[in-house]
């Protein structure tokens, strides 16, 4: 309970924090303390009373030193203050990501780049996304998904025209938005060499995507909208993300053998669906 005591004392005041920074450059006056930290001189001799009584500073001459107990004090003062602020930068993150975050590893997080979609911007998130993909210099991206979406599908198209692999992990929703959305797009799934497409028997409910040493996660809301993404080239981050995507990855199955089954137990639909389908299926047996 003193401790506890003694971190509200700190941070109960922004004057309080100021001083012992100043104190930690340089023994000071309380004259010259009231100039540094815009306080009266009453404000000054109590919070350095304060200080006296924790020890966290010693009073030498007129001046007032911090000790190396006050010095670490501060310290971690400022490492709790820069991590409640990342800790707000990664909000919308962290409520959208789900439980597959349960076990990320917060120094993972303290250099990723992170867009956060606002009122003002919805759509910041998408547009993001949409430069990684297209704009991705690598010959392999490993991704996995919730959503379909025709910028998505467009910005694909753009990273495996210009030469890119692309693996791409997706639930049965998203193939069948897909196959209802964008009957196209998923023929040239199957046809196409440079996509490698398989489906995750249950619902996905976050983004991730891999290129070389780099990794970007997207976080969506219960409408599917993406909320937030993050993305950093740390090897932290990279490492516990392609964890991620080898275990979701090996519950998959490949999307022709997924639709060749569709096709089978649906006999009933419509006829030119099921032909496109079996040509589909040929061609990519071939």
């Amino acid at each position: 309970m003193a401790a506890h005591d003694d971190v509200q004392y700190l941070a109960g005041s922004p004057v309080r924090a100021n001083i012992l920074a100043a104190l930690c450059e340089e023994p000071l006056r309380p004259t010259q303390l009231t100039d540094r930290v815009d306080a009266t001189r009453t404000t000054v001799q109590r919070i350095l009373a304060g200080y006296l009584d924790r020890e966290w500073v010693v009073k030498r001459g007129h001046r007032y030193t911090v000790t190396v107990t006050g010095r670490g004090v501060y310290r971690a003062y400022e490492s709790l203050c820069a991590d409640v602020e990342r800790a707000s930068e990664l909000g919308s993150f962290a409520s959208h990501i789900g439980p597959i975050a349960d076990d990320l590893p917060w120094t993972a997080l303290e250099s990723a780049e992170v867009t956060a979609a606002s009122d003002r911007d919805p759509f910041s998130t998408v547009q993001r996304l949409v430069e990684l993909i297209s704009t991705a210099d690598a010959d392999r991206m490993r991704a996995i998904t919730p959503i379909v979406a025709e910028v998505f599908n467009e910005a694909a198209a753009e990273f495996i025209e210009g030469g890119g692999h692309l693996e791409l992990t997706i639930d049965s929703g998203v193939l069948e938005a897909s196959r209802t959305g964008f009957p196209e797009a998923v023929d040239r799934a199957v046809e196409n060499g440079d996509v490698e497409v398989r489906v995750h028997p249950e619902p996905i409910g976050f983004g991730l995507m891999l290129c070389e040493e780099w990794a970007c996660l997207g976080a969506y809301d219960d409408e599917n909208n993406v909320r937030a993404v993050i993305e950093s080239d740390s090897s932290e981050l990279f490492d516990w993300a392609n964890e991620q995507y080898g275990r979701y990855r090996s519950r998959t199955r490949p999307l022709a053998e997924v639709l060749e089954e569709q096709a089978v137990r649906s006999p009933d639909r419509p006829a030119d669906e099921r032909q496109r389908q079996d040509s589909t299926s040929s061609e990519h047996q071939r």
